[in-house]
């Protein structure tokens, strides 16, 4: 029987055909790395994720839903390939107790009701958590006792009947995240994780975690857990993107010293968080380079340096906001207010 390998074939689309997975051509086929799972094996992991809105997706995916193996994950997260030994049993046992915690809630919205639910929508979500805080375990806690939601629509009907908007979105009202299920590996086609709408949109529950802990009548783009040293920097990182910002939105034609973000973060304070949160997760080294301020904030906050986490940039983004500051578009309006501590 053919083989296909981890790395080779982890990102490629799987699809199906009559009664046989299809991966690359392949119709017999079984993983090349233990436990050789074979395309059969893999065939009720595969219906419970399309079931679910998750359309031909890649081997990784197939995978994880089949056996949550850190092999596998490492896959969509490259940070579990850099931590080794104890660390790498202490990630996991992180994980599996978010991902079993009945504080976090995650709903499929449209599902077929004879397919069980696929347990890779929660657990995505958990790994996204432990990924982000692996070494912040109070944050963890902290954000889990607000007991927040992942609601996973089938397709974009649901989802807009459920109240969705946009690409993604945070509802504070039910401090709940709503995503298109089919969105969950959108990043995770690529060996480079790429784009990351969960990632956003955790953003702004971050955002929303801060604003209940403090007792704010409204969110101000802020991250829950900081100390004052870290609020302090923050504010001031954050006044030295919107200054930027402001001085490109005065000379679209003639400032080249431009924001990192792109316009649509500065329309106010909650994108300006979510999207600042994204870039420094998938486009460390440029940060690093292009936002140093805001970059050494964030790994002091999380507590370790986010190239560990995402080796390789995923540059779209940048290439993007670069294009669009370059080319002189419309701004956007900007209604930011919080850009001191107090």
């Amino acid at each position: 029987m053919p083989t296909v390998s981890l790395n080779d074939y982890a990102h490629l689309a799987v699809s199906k055909s009559q009664n046989a997975l299809v991966v690359a051509g392949h119709t017999t086929w079984q993983l090349a790395e233990a436990p050789h799972p074979t395309a059969t094996q893999l065939m009720p992991a595969w219906e419970r994720l399309h079931a679910a809105g998750i359309h031909n997706p890649p081997l990784n995916v197939v995978l994880i839903e089949h056996s949550p193996d850190l092999r596998f994950m490492a896959t969509i997260t490259p940070l579990i390939t850099a931590i080794q030994g104890p660390a790498r049993q202490a990630f996991l046992a992180l994980l599996n107790q978010i991902g079993h915690d009945p504080r976090l809630q995650v709903h499929i919205y449209g599902k077929a009701t004879d397919v069980a639910p696929p347990t890779f929508l929660r657990l995505v979500v958990a790994l996204q958590l432990a990924s982000c805080f692996w070494l912040r375990p109070d944050i963890i806690a902290t954000v889990l006792d607000t007991h927040p939601q992942v609601e996973w629509s089938v397709d974009r009907a649901h989802y807009a009947q459920s109240g969705g908007i946009g690409g993604g979105c945070y509802v504070p009202g039910r401090h709940t995240i709503m995503l298109e299920s089919s969105r969950s590996c959108e990043g995770f086609r690529t060996p480079t994780p790429s784009v990351s709408p969960l990632l956003h949109e955790m953003g702004h529950l971050l955002d929303a975690t801060a604003q209940r802990l403090h007792g704010w009548r409204t969110p101000r783009g802020e991250l829950p857990g900081m100390t004052t040293t870290q609020r302090t920097a923050w504010y001031h990182a954050k006044q030295h993107e919107v200054a930027r910002y402001r001085r490109w939105c005065a000379q679209p034609d003639r400032v080249t010293d431009v924001p990192f973000g792109h316009p649509y973060v500065f329309q106010n304070d909650g994108e300006f968080v979510a999207g600042y949160w994204e870039l420094f997760w998938r486009s460390p080294a440029l940060m690093r380079t292009h936002a140093p301020l805001m970059y050494h904030v964030l790994c002091e906050y999380v507590q370790f340096d986010a190239c560990r986490a995402q080796p390789v940039d995923y540059t779209g983004y940048f290439h993007d906001n670069q294009q669009t500051y370059a080319t002189a578009q419309a701004t956007w309006p900007s209604h930011m207010q919080w850009l001191n501590p107090d």
